[in-house]
């Protein structure tokens, strides 16, 4: 718009970083035992096809027995090179799963494949690298998570990408897994997985260990003009398209937000993205609104400029409008206001009509309004008084008389939930639903039946869909440490061809619905947990 447990508390996190730093003064100690019982240092090898790779090998029986730092794989028949934070303070053992770790404290625990000093594995700076791990907890609950460190060819940290967490049970349970972008400069990757918080003794164990880099996201950029035939969204060549991407927000709500420049454009599409839809305030593009700001137009030119450039399309998406008035607050609203969305979308529309990579949100949530106030325009009310607002019909007819022929997006009613029966006549037209079973905080505090199904809101445009584009123009979950909604979301979109817009990147990775965890300059956008489901599903599009 987790738990107490999901994500790990943001101290704890930078605790288990610091750990991670210093375990490069700490792993030499240790690796340096295992070279005095015959094992090099970062003798792990590194094999797979072409374009990627995976931390393979067979333990040596000469190196089970060289230290505590070198574990066998028996489940996977893999082996990897394990240090402990903190390295002087737990029992690691081969255990029959895998590596085995007894706790000698009550707080986080983590343990790492490899460090600079040895078992890293290799990898080229702009790879898509994947981890994967099972763990396993016998006693008491606790969760766990995987985590990926890249290193530069110094041995230096560049960067860490913090996987969901998942609740542990005596037998492995698979961990979500991490994924994320190698930043400039990278050389090698360990991957990580954490644990919060066993008790003192409590058996730990990790099986099934794998690393494996592979191409980036890289889909041939989109050839514009966009139209509709049948249920399809067709590109320039009459291939069918069908939007992938994410939200931009800020400019709604600001008219200069900070963060939203070239480079993080850069980033989305490093992501693999196709269409960006970005959040848009008639408040300060209209001369006549008194929170007009000189330079908002220009701005959102240049946004526009960076997204088609990079072949995405930008769908402009008129998200916060007043209640009605010159002065009137600014922010959602039932229904736009006729008053100033028709002039904002004249205008728009003229501005960019001949950019054939732009298409047209005309309305973010329509709420609290009937269907046929939602098609023709009526009485609403908000904020304390009446005011007419302009219905979809309507706003199409703006567009459409200001010569613009670009693609139209069309939100449902009941916060876009919903697809009215009567639709806008006109053509060029897709249909845009919003999926939020938690719009404003994750269980316990967001009461929801069933949190985790987007299916009945999404069911309902099955049958529409038959007949008309369907795009997911909105979709996120209100925390970061876990995807498994936006995952349903996707899955479902996907098996039904629509489109789907994920919620949110902004210019300072702020926020619950953030997609973002951390921005690397003239390098990627590392994904946050939620994010990883949406990196992932892009890098997989056909």
């Amino acid at each position: 718009m987790g738990a107490s447990l999901t994500p790990p508390a943001r101290s704890v996190r930078r605790w288990l970083a610091a750990g991670l730093i210093a375990l490069l003064g700490a792993a030499g100690v240790t690796l340096g035992a295992a070279t005095a019982a015959g094992h090099r240092p970062g003798a792990s090898a590194a094999t797979g096809r072409p374009g990627a790779s995976a931390a393979t090998g067979r333990l040596p029986t000469a190196a089970r027995r060289a230290g505590p730092n070198l574990l066998a794989d028996a489940t996977a028949g893999r082996w990897q090179r394990w240090t402990v934070r903190p390295p002087q303070a737990a029992t690691i053992r081969p255990a029959a799963v895998g590596l085995g770790l007894q706790a000698a404290g009550n707080h986080p625990w983590s343990v790492w494949s490899g460090s600079p000093a040895g078992g890293l594995v290799p990898v080229t700076p702009g790879a898509l690298v994947r981890a994967s791990a099972s763990a396993a907890a016998p006693g008491p609950p606790l969760r766990a998570d995987a985590i990926l460190a890249f290193y530069d060819a110094a041995g230096s940290l560049l960067t860490t990408v913090w996987g969901a967490s998942a609740a542990l049970a005596a037998s492995p349970t698979a961990l979500p897994g991490a994924l994320g972008l190698a930043p400039p400069g990278t050389s090698g990757v360990a991957l990580g997985v954490a644990f919060y918080t066993p008790v003192v003794g409590q058996q730990l164990q990790v099986a099934g260990a794998t690393v494996r880099a592979g191409p980036p996201p890289d889909p041939p950029p989109v050839a514009g003009p966009l139209h509709v035939v049948g249920n399809h969204i067709l590109d320039a060549r009459g291939r069918v398209f069908v939007p992938r991407g994410v939200n931009l927000t800020g400019f709604e709500m600001s008219p200069d937000p900070s963060g939203i420049d070239a480079t993080l454009i850069r980033q989305i599409r490093g992501w693999g993205a196709t269409m960006v839809r970005v959040a848009v305030g008639e408040q300060y593009w209209l001369a006549q609104s008194c929170q007009y700001a000189p330079g908002y137009r220009q701005r959102i030119d240049q946004v526009v400029r960076w997204i088609t450039a990079a072949g995405m399309v930008a769908l402009l998406d008129l998200h916060a409008t007043t209640a009605g008035g010159v002065c009137g607050t600014a922010g959602p609203q039932p229904m736009a206001d006729a008053a100033f969305a028709l002039t904002f979308w004249r205008q728009v529309a003229a501005r960019y009509r001949s950019n054939p990579l732009v298409a047209f949100d005309l309305f973010n949530e329509p709420q609290d309004i009937s269907s046929r106030v939602w098609l023709s325009g009526g009485t609403v009310h908000s904020w304390g008084r009446s005011w007419p607002a302009a219905g979809m019909q309507q706003l199409y007819d703006a567009v459409r008389g200001a010569g613009a022929r670009n693609l139209v997006v069309v939100s449902g009613v009941d916060w876009a939930n919903r697809l009215p029966q009567h639709l806008v006549a006109g053509d060029n037209i897709a249909y845009g639903v919003h999926a939020y079973t938690c719009q404003a905080a994750p269980p316990p505090r967001c009461t929801s039946p069933n949190p985790d199904d987007p299916l009945p809101i999404l069911s309902g445009w099955v049958a529409p869909g038959a007949t008309v584009p369907v795009v997911v123009s909105e979709f996120g979950w209100p925390s970061g440490s876990q995807g498994r909604y936006l995952q349903a979301v996707i899955t479902t979109a996907q098996r039904h061809g629509w489109g789907w817009l994920a919620y949110t990147v902004t210019g300072t990775n702020q926020g619950p619905f953030q997609l973002v965890a951390a921005q690397i300059a003239g390098g990627p956008a590392e994904p946050s947990a939620a994010g990883m489901v949406v990196l992932r599903a892009l890098a997989s599009a056909p």
